[in-house]
């Protein structure tokens, strides 16, 4: 079989170029070329030889290659397009077609293929078919991304070489008679000769009468019908030949899109010339190919060449690329030509720039080395690809993608991207720096559920897989926890990642609730100080006057006890009426408390001589035996403030520091300057505050007494921001505490 695949590829060799009477440069080109060519024999439906490049693309040996039958090389959606396209060329004598199908590799993989084959034949019947066929997978993947941008900006008249013709049919009564040119593009003039302003607002018959009436007729099909036409013929006014698609445009209008494929036409016909035919094929495709000898000539290149650099063909042959390109370019050009030479191995891949009369213009080229008989390089063989619509894309694509990660790292919410089993694949800056988490971590098989509090997990996991399967889309609150154990609140907005029509993750914007949930809090705790308000107001008046009044008839009852001569049940009652006394004075001050905290506070604001006034307070308090009260000011400290507001604050703060001491101790009250303002301290030596309540110390209604209503250190709060100033505490458990109130003076 081996022997028989050599004398078959050799005679295939000799139909191209002849018995060793062509160059050995094309028979190169014919060996090394990425296109891969073979012949397939119709009988048998296998391969009777082929070139390398046939066991580059498939991975198959030429010996496993000679055994298969072509259809078992086809994916399954392209065994019956080749079957139908061989039968279809046999039957109709057709002798050159084009398909794309679907190649399976030795591997598994798949490729998409740009078939052209010929069909050969033996005493005028079909024995064989030759095949050309190029890997366009690329080119395939390529267009299916770029097939939905290209429809945002490529209109019929852009940039193309087809040419477009515009009509409306004209009636005459019922019957469709001519067709009047509305617009034509520039290819229409250069491919016909004719100019628009002898063709537009004119009919058919009078601005071309000897038309032939195959291109009218099948207009009025299309109008008549409705359905679009493609056909090729031969103008014998302009003597060329046209591939035309004829549609139905806009208001029952015609639309003719037409290509001038005379050379076309004129390469199939020479095609039929056996020694050239390898040469027209590489002329026909839009891959660069050339081949430069060991001194950098070029003794082969195609049209797309040329075409490439606005050339002709002729105008290369012979020349080096320092003759063709910039001396930048082309010493980059020379330097991969002598690594491939010099290594015998191929360059895949090389990008490269070039200037062209159309501007500037990315190829991808890939280099092998040619050898001759004896193993030894004589040059290269090139293969260059344009890329420039694609590096636009993807430059364009890269630079999307660099703006997008530039927002999202920008943004002061978390993002979080998860995979469909609940991994995290992305987090933005954010997410890492306030979790406390690092990129890596988040990148190392890192469980998105880990981020929430156990008591929201399963509800988590819940809401993942409803939006997992699409049947969610909404926000969450839930409960994060940092990697040093904090927790915060957060409101977590959530949809389905969605390619290629599958939910494959889920993307997150997680947002900070805390300073939100503090804010419903307070407003929660003013609504509950605004009852307390309401509450109070009531109270100072129903309470007050019957205060008084008890107040007063006590007062009557101390006077006439005092007259009474001294007694026990004199003692007693005494005892009795100051005990009622004490209790009339704090029902009152709680009255005050609920009053002052409820209601606006507006200051009485005079000069006031600090030190006196706080010895003037202390007079009024009653201190225990076993505590010891020490006062330190500066002197004569003046400070313009509300005097009542400054006596009920100490006095409050005196009486805590003293409630602080059960078992006695020191109690310091000071008053200093300091810079613009006037501090007053209370210092005592009692129980102190303990850590976990410290924060909650000025809240209304918070208490840790058996006995009170919280309302005490709020209303000195209250009392001390009124007059502009402020109130804080040190505090340590077991040794005492110390508060510090400081005025503007």
């Amino acid at each position: 079989m081996v022997d028989k695949f050599k004398q078959d590829k050799e005679t295939a060799k000799n139909r191209f170029f002849g018995d060793k009477s062509i160059e050995g440069s094309r028979e190169r080109c014919f060996e090394d070329a990425p296109i891969a060519i073979y012949e397939l024999d119709l009988s048998s439906l296998k391969m009777k030889w082929m070139n390398k490049q046939v066991s580059r693309l498939l991975g198959y040996s030429d010996e496993e290659l000679l055994a298969i039958n072509i259809p078992d090389l086809l994916a399954d959606n392209s065994k019956e397009i080749f079957r139908r396209n061989i039968a279809k060329a046999v039957q109709s004598k057709k002798t050159y077609f084009n398909t794309e199908v679907q190649v399976k590799t030795k591997k598994g993989t798949t490729l998409w293929g740009l078939f052209s084959s010929k069909v050969l034949s033996v005493n005028g019947k079909p024995s064989s078919v030759l095949v050309f066929a190029q890997n366009i997978t690329k080119t395939k993947k390529m267009e299916e991304e770029l097939s939905e941008r290209e429809q945002l900006y490529r209109t019929l008249f852009e940039n193309t070489d087809d040419g477009f013709i515009l009509a409306e049919p004209i009636l005459d009564g019922d019957e469709l008679s001519d067709f009047r040119f509305l617009k034509i593009n520039s290819a229409y003039e250069r491919q016909t000769g004719a100019k628009a302003s002898h063709i537009l607002g004119k009919t058919v018959k009078e601005a071309i009468p000897k038309l032939e009436e195959e291109f009218v007729n099948r207009a009025k099909q299309v109008v008549i019908t409705g359905k679009e036409t493609r056909f090729e013929k031969y103008n014998e006014l302009t003597k060329r030949w046209y591939d035309a698609y004829y549609f139905r445009y806009a208001k029952g209008q015609v639309g003719v899109l037409f290509r001038d494929i005379t050379q076309r036409k004129k390469m199939e016909r020479e095609l039929a010339e056996k020694q050239k035919e390898l040469s027209r094929i590489l002329d026909s495709t839009p891959t660069i190919i050339f081949y430069k000898d060991k001194n950098g000539k070029i003794i082969e290149a195609n049209r797309a060449f040329a075409e490439a650099i606005k050339t002709s063909k002729e105008k290369i042959l012979g020349k080096t690329v320092f003759d063709l390109y910039s001396p930048e370019v082309a010493q980059q050009m020379t330097n991969d030509d002598l690594i491939v030479m010099n290594s015998k191995q191929p360059k895949i891949g090389i990008i490269e720039t070039y200037e062209s009369p159309t501007g500037l213009r990315w190829i991808r080229t890939d280099k092998v080395p040619s050898l001759d008989e004896n193993g030894m390089v004589n040059g290269i063989v090139g293969f260059s690809e344009d890329i420039t619509e694609r590096k636009k894309a993807e430059d364009a694509l890269l630079e999307s993608e660099a703006k997008y990660e530039h927002l999202v790292n920008n943004l002061p919410e978390m993002v979080f991207e998860i995979d469909d089993k609940g991994k995290i694949v992305f987090a933005n800056s954010r997410a890492t720096e306030l979790l406390g988490y690092t990129e890596e971590e988040f990148e190392n098989d890192f469980d998105a559920n880990r981020l929430v509090a156990p008591e929201d997990v399963e509800r988590s996991k819940r809401n993942m897989k409803l939006l997992l399967s699409g049947r969610m889309r909404n926000s969450n609150e839930y409960i994060f926890v940092k990697k040093d154990g904090r927790r915060f609140p957060v409101l977590l907005n959530s949809v389905p990642i969605v390619k290629d029509g599958k939910i494959v993750g889920i993307r997150g914007l997680v947002i900070d609730i805390t300073e939100r949930k503090n804010m419903e809090k307070k407003m929660q705790e003013n609504e509950r100080i605004i009852t307390i308000g309401q509450i109070a107001g009531m109270v100072g008046h129903d309470i007050r006057n019957p205060l008084q009044a008890i107040a007063g008839e006590l007062y009557l009852a101390e006077q006439d006890m005092a007259n009474a001569p001294d007694s026990k049940h004199k003692k007693e009652a005494t005892e009795s009426m100051i005990f009622v006394q004490t209790q009339l004075d704090y029902i009152n001050k709680i009255v005050s408390d609920l009053q002052d905290y409820a209601r606006p506070l507006q200051p009485d604001n005079s000069e006031t001589e600090l030190t006196s006034l706080i010895h003037e307070i202390l007079q009024t308090i009653s201190f225990p035996d076993n505590v010891n009260i020490s006062v330190e000011t500066d002197g004569c400290l003046q400070c313009r403030t509300d005097q009542m507001f400054i006596r009920r604050a100490l006095t409050n703060l005196v009486n805590n520091a003293i409630q602080a001491m059960p078992n006695g101790g020191d109690l310091k009250i000071g008053a200093a300057k300091k810079e613009s303002k006037a501090t007053i301290t209370v210092a005592d030596t009692g129980m102190g505050i303990p850590e976990e309540i410290k924060a909650k110390l000025f809240t209304p209604m918070f208490t840790t007494k058996a006995k009170g209503q919280g309302l005490g250190l709020a209303v000195v709060k209250r009392l001390v921001e009124a007059l502009n100033g402020s109130i804080t505490f040190e505090s340590e458990t077991g040794k005492g505490t110390k508060f510090t109130i400081e005025l503007p003076l």
